[in-house]
C-alpha cells in the first residue's frame, strides 16, 4: 500500500513529465512554422516542403499559349504577318504605303484576341518581375523576359485591339517626318500616339 507521500511523489512526477511532452510538441510546433507556413507540413518530405514550404513567386508564370494564338506565337504568322484576314481597306492602304515608301514593310496583321491577351499578359508581368529579384520569381521572370524581347514591346498592348477585327496593320520603315502625311494621302491614319506603327484605314 502506497503512503501519502508516495502518492504524492507519483503524482508530482506525473504532472511534470505531462507538461515537459506539451512543453516539446509547443517546440516542435514553433520550429515547424519558422521552415515555412506555420503548419503540419513542413517536414522533411520532399513533395510536402516542396508545396507548402518553399516561398512561393507573387506573379504566376504565364497562362500557356492556346490553340488559337500558337500559329503567331510559333507558327507560320510568327515569321510574317498574317494579311489575309485583313480588310481590303488595311491591304490598299498598306499597298499606297510601300508604292510610295519602297523601304516601308508590315511587321503586324491580323491577330486572334487570344494572342492579343497574351501580349498584353506579357507586358504586365513584365513591369510587377523587372524589378524583382527574390529566387522565388527568378524562372518566371526569366520566361517573362524571353517574351517581353521576343515581341519587341514599347508599349502597353490594349485589351482589345483592331489588329484582332482586321482593321489595323503595324507598318514600319516609314520616315516618321512624313508618316501622317503618307498615311492620309493613302487613306490610312495613326490613331495611337504611342504607337507609332500602327495604322488604320479612315
Amino acid at each position: 500500500m502506497r503512503t501519502p507521500i508516495k502518492v504524492m511523489k507519483y503524482a508530482f512526477h506525473f504532472i511534470k513529465q505531462r507538461e515537459q511532452s506539451r512543453e516539446h510538441q509547443s517546440q516542435s510546433l514553433a520550429n515547424t512554422a519558422r521552415v515555412g507556413m506555420g503548419t503540419f507540413f513542413c517536414t522533411s518530405e520532399p513533395d510536402r516542403i516542396e508545396r507548402y514550404c518553399l516561398p512561393k513567386c507573387s506573379v504566376p508564370p504565364l497562362a500557356p499559349v492556346t490553340a488559337a494564338a500558337d500559329a503567331y506565337e510559333n507558327g507560320e504568322f510568327s515569321r510574317s504577318p498574317d494579311l489575309g484576314n485583313v480588310s481590303s481597306a488595311v491591304n490598299n492602304g498598306l499597298t499606297c504605303i510601300q508604292q510610295r515608301i519602297p523601304r516601308a514593310f508590315p511587321t503586324s496583321g491580323y491577330r486572334p484576341q487570344e494572342y492579343q491577351n497574351h501580349l498584353r499578359e506579357v507586358w504586365d508581368k513584365w513591369q510587377l518581375l523587372k524589378n524583382d529579384s527574390s529566387a522565388a520569381c527568378a524562372t518566371t521572370k526569366l520566361n517573362v523576359k524571353n517574351e517581353f524581347i521576343q515581341h519587341r514591346m514599347v508599349h502597353q498592348p490594349g485589351l482589345t485591339s483592331r489588329h484582332s477585327s482586321g482593321n489595323a496593320v503595324d507598318i514600319s520603315g516609314v520616315p516618321e517626318a512624313v508618316a501622317d502625311t503618307t498615311a492620309a494621302a493613302c487613306s490610312m491614319s495613326r490613331p495611337v500616339s504611342n504607337d507609332h506603327v500602327h495604322y488604320e484605314p479612315h
